[in-house]
């Protein structure tokens, strides 16, 4: 899998084999060999910003099996019980990051047969609406970062901006032609520059999506000709970047935090109804 990867990394020119090979330190310069990293290198990537890894995660609305690290205090023998919301509602994330560690963009597939813009735009019920609804400025007041209306996660590189990409699927998962719709918006956004042969380069894990026909056309479309390689799927612990703790791990805990919290303001609401 590896040699096939770093081959396909050369072909599409960003990245060549040594003469010599060479001792690295964690930063990726060369080094002696007390202070370096790992093994001897025999590759150099050449255009880190031009590798993309991607990898998706499941969620889920419901609460019913979420883990976390807060810990609940309660008289001796009893177990601490908090409500739950039991709603089922699916949905997934893929976060694509470069391997020079910046974030590109951020994937949400949503469960539904019909897209919704105000879920799509979310609700932060800790902001206060400003203005009404029948207002002719309600949305520009309210949508943003930091509003009542902040929509998705959005990423800044190379000075452009790089919305939350949102789409619907009968499942909440992934599908070959929402990948492709995905890729379509990063070339449109022109990140990367196909000049002397270069092409930009993503590895995903062997989902079905990867095999369809809309994506496999996409990328072997000599106008906008991506090189794509699929990792061994039961084995992303190993090479997979999202798989870290640092990030599927980190947005577990977090997105279980959330769901706590909104828990927590709407038995807030509910008690000052009452």
């Amino acid at each position: 899998m590896y040699e096939h990867i770093i081959d396909e990394l050369v072909n599409a020119k960003i990245a060549i084999k040594l003469d010599t090979p060479v001792w690295q330190d964690a930063e990726g310069n060369d080094c002696e060999e007390h202070k370096a990293v790992g093994c001897r290198v025999t590759y150099r990537i050449l255009k880190p910003e031009y590798c993309i890894m991607g990898d998706e995660t499941g969620g889920n609305l419901s609460m019913k099996g979420d883990g976390g690290r807060n810990k609940f205090l309660c008289a001796r023998g009893d177990v601490p019980r908090n409500k739950t919301s039991g709603n089922d509602c699916h949905f997934t994330t893929i976060g694509l990051t470069l391997l020079t560690g910046d974030p590109l963009m951020c994937i949400v597939v949503m469960k539904g047969k019909r897209p919704k813009s105000e879920v799509e735009l979310g609700i932060d019920q800790f902001i206060k609406i400003v203005g009404k609804k029948e207002d002719k400025d309600y949305l520009r007041k309210n949508c943003g970062k930091g509003k009542l209306l902040p929509g998705g996660p959005t990423c800044i590189y190379k000075g452009k901006e790089i919305s939350c990409f949102v789409r619907w699927s009968k499942s909440g998962s992934i599908t070959s032609q929402i990948l492709t719709e995905a890729m379509e918006e990063l070339d449109r956004l022109e990140l990367f520059v196909r000049e002397n042969g270069m092409k930009p380069f993503v590895l995903f894990d062997g989902h079905g999506s990867r095999f369809g026909l809309p994506f496999l056309r996409y990328i072997n479309n000599p106008g906008h000709e991506w090189v794509v390689c699929i990792g061994v799927p039961y084995g992303t612990t190993l090479w997979q970047v999202g798989d870290s703790e640092q990030q599927n791990g980190n947005y577990k805990l977090k997105l279980g935090e959330a769901k706590i919290k909104l828990m927590d303001k709407k038995n807030e609401v509910n008690y000052l109804w009452n």
